[in-house]
């Protein structure tokens, strides 16, 4: 989605360049609109055009309250205040991190990519084969969302999507509260859990090691860090029409998105194989250099246990704006796909 001073024209949402299975590249708003008629007084109609005004965050939350229900049939709703989630863009994640569970896909064959700064691209050709019939479904997938606010996005969708068992931790008791009420009100309680995460200054630990947790094997993480170091820092970076509604713990942390991703990364190291994958979203290319430099200088340190087998980089075309999936993984190729493989049976 597009996030602009401007209104957005055009009658589809401008999702062309979403992952090839991400149901949003097909979102329509003249569709939405006769589904949803709540959606109407956020919209212009002019001759063949929509015109929609992305910097309106009642239009947002009713956007996504709407697209949950369309295409997940999920009843979600929120206190306002909290961060509203763009949900083409989350779902975008979810069918990256699909990807990376495939035993045949070139993320899980290739080696580590040791030597250079080559980006695995997200090229439509690439993905075009990679169908739902060959991706790990079910409850034999465990994933756990790191921060996964109140809106509870990511793990709603990755189980509506994939059938998979969600975990999510937070560090905000009423973020918790809230999402649990949405999973409960969509009866989802069974398959999806919360952990309160007790200490600010910790991400994995306090969470991978909860006495609640040390019998389970996680197939992935995710997560989307808070992206700025200071609210001075949100103030200067952001354009009033594009400053995001949320709470300051959901988008400010110490030392910005870098720090926060650098300190998930050494903690990872403590849990190298209570998790297949682990995965992060980043922001900022300069965030992604440092993350992945810190990566590959792990990865010819490490021996034994904690050495680091793969890394992956995935670039995200989203609209006007470019993301990364940084990915990496402990199981060396042959391990990693024969765990895949076995979670798909």
């Amino acid at each position: 989605m597009k996030y602009s001073q401007d209104p957005v024209y055009g009658i589809r949402l401008g999702l062309s360049r979403l992952h090839p299975r991400n149901p949003h590249r097909y979102d329509d708003f003249l569709e939405l609109m006769s589904l949803f008629p709540s959606l109407k007084k956020y919209i212009q109609i002019k001759g063949i055009k929509v015109i929609a005004d992305y910097s309106n965050k009642e239009f947002l939350y009713e956007l996504t309250r709407t697209l949950m229900n369309f295409r997940y049939n999920i009843d979600w709703s929120i206190s306002r205040g909290f961060l509203i989630p763009t949900v083409p863009s989350r779902a975008n994640y979810v069918h990256y991190i699909a990807d990376l569970l495939t035993p045949e896909h070139f993320y899980n064959t290739e080696v580590i990519l040791r030597e250079g700064n080559r980006d695995v691209n997200a090229i439509e050709g690439e993905y075009s084969e990679v169908s739902k019939s060959i991706i790990p479904l079910g409850l034999k997938v465990i994933g756990i969302d790191i921060g996964c606010g109140a809106n509870c996005i990511y793990p709603l969708i990755c189980h509506k999507t994939f059938g998979w068992k969600m975990f999510g931790s937070d560090l905000s008791n009423e973020s918790i509260n809230i999402a649990s009420s949405i999973v409960k009100r969509n009866g989802l309680s069974k398959n999806i859990n919360f952990l309160y995460q007790d200490n600010p200054t910790n991400i994995l630990c306090g969470i991978l090691d909860n006495s609640s947790l040390l019998d389970i094997n996680f197939t992935f993480s995710m997560c989307n860090p808070p992206f700025y170091s200071s609210f001075s820092d949100y103030i200067h970076s952001t354009h009033p029409t594009r400053q995001a509604e949320g709470k300051l713990f959901e988008i400010i942390t110490t030392g910005g998105e870098g720090v926060f991703i650098e300190n998930m990364i050494h903690q990872s190291l403590k849990f190298p194989k209570r998790v297949i994958w682990y995965t992060t979203l980043v922001s900022k290319l300069n965030n992604l250099k440092r993350c992945r430099k810190l990566l590959l200088n792990i990865s010819r340190q490490g021996g034994n246990e904690k050495k680091l087998e793969a890394i992956r980089t995935i670039t995200m075309e989203q609209g006007n704006h470019i993301r990364w999936i940084l990915a990496w993984s402990f199981y060396s190729k042959i391990d990693r796909i024969a765990l895949l493989s076995f979670i798909r049976s």
